[in-house]
């Protein structure tokens, strides 16, 4: 393998500490490599650093694979994966899991989501990971089994990898998959969902969410239903608002199969919504905000602050006295603090009086990697109104 040199000590430093990401303006000879070329990183002296994927075409231009000089072939692929899942079963139902989570596994760009035990979702977010997909693919299937797998390359981060967007399948897909999550049945249409098919990364949020469960409970930006349905049990009704027909019907589709039968349903723009159930006089016991990432680009990014604090100020006037709010950003680029700013100033604007009584993080599946604060996106508060 071709040796690519990094001449910024910093970066070294970094890598040295597990950092998986080397930039572009960090290294020398980056004419040298095709796009997703595997090769080793070595500093000036021509000590090894590290095996990574390269891009000379991407500003993260190289990812890291292993601090040891390794061959990414199906061997390698399977060593990693028989480590990442011995975890995984320490800490989740593997069946209805992220099995692997990218650059918090220690895999950048790689992505798998085991779907009841049943079927494989797999995304490949880089040139690097597209192109060793089949030695992983052919890992997954000693280290697991032979499942049908769904491979939704449909990220938006494989556009700045000059990647297409597709989906394509392995073996006989089904259109939807039974799911069990926290003694919640659902549905999930693996094939035509967003993202994977489903978000784990909320799992044990919803969980706490149902324990706050009572009187009029608003899901917006619900989907298929996850924190709605974890409310169901307790909550005299539930409102489910998406603007995408297809996840209302499976909304009702798994209220349903959970014998639920306390549901209203909105085919509506989360902020239509919340301005019909304003001018109605509509308010909610328990309220969950919980959007898509509004912003994937620094250019975007004073657009996408003011959005989330427009629409939390707007879904806090719906809060009845003593109600809870749970509200969250999936994000990457809004980090904590930005997060805790956005909704100081969404409280100050809406005239209503809160008081924080949790935080939410994204669920152990979705490993977060001290070194590198990239693998901690989702981030959230609990609000009780004051009486």
């Amino acid at each position: 393998m071709k040796e690519l040199i990094v001449k910024d000590k910093r970066a070294k430093r970094r890598i040295s500490y597990g950092y998986l990401w080397v930039y572009s303006n960090e290294v020398r000879n980056l004419k040298d490599f095709e796009e997703g070329e595997t090769g080793i990183l070595v500093d000036e002296k021509g000590d090894f650093l590290a095996t990574a994927y390269i891009n000379p075409h991407s500003l993260i231009c190289a990812r890291i694979l292993s601090r040891k000089k390794v061959n990414p072939n199906i061997q390698f692929f399977e060593n990693k994966l028989k480590k990442i899942v011995e975890y995984k079963k320490s800490i989740v139902d593997l069946n209805n899991s992220r099995i692997v989570f990218a650059e918090g596994d220690e895999l950048p760009g790689f992505i798998l989501d085991f779907y009841g035990g049943r079927v494989l979702s797999a995304q490949f977010n880089t040139m690097g990971a597209e192109k060793l997909s089949e030695p992983f693919l052919k890992a997954v299937e000693i280290v697991l089994g032979k499942f049908p797998v769904v491979i939704k390359n449909q990220s938006v981060f494989r556009g700045k990898e000059n990647l297409e967007i597709e989906v394509k399948t392995k073996g006989e897909v089904p259109e939807e998959v039974e799911i069990e999550e926290n003694g919640i049945k659902m549905l999930v249409p693996v094939l035509k969902g967003q993202k994977t098919g489903y978000y784990f990364d909320q799992r044990d949020n919803k969980k706490r969410f149902s324990e706050f469960a009572n009187g009029e409970v608003l899901d917006l930006f619900s989907y298929i239903g996850g924190f709605g349905l974890h409310a169901a049990k307790s909550a005299e009704k539930v409102t489910f608002v998406d603007s995408s027909e297809n996840a209302i019907e499976y909304c009702k589709k798994n209220m349903e199969l959970n014998n639920f039968s306390n549901g209203e349903y909105y085919k509506l723009d989360a902020f239509k919504a919340i301005k019909i159930f304003k001018e109605n006089g509509r308010n909610f016991d328990l309220i969950s905000v919980d959007p898509p990432a509004f912003t994937k680009s620094r250019k975007t990014l004073d657009r996408a602050i003011k959005g989330y604090e427009n629409l939390n100020r707007e879904a806090f006037s719906l809060l009845k006295k003593g109600g809870i709010v749970f509200t969250m950003s999936c994000s990457r680029l809004v980090d904590i603090n930005t997060f805790d700013r956005i909704i100081e100033k969404a409280v100050i604007s809406s005239g209503v009086k809160l008081r924080v009584i949790g935080r939410l993080y994204q669920a152990k599946d979705h490993t977060v990697l001290p070194y590198m604060k990239e693998t901690e996106y989702l981030k959230g508060l609990v609000l009780m109104r004051i009486k």
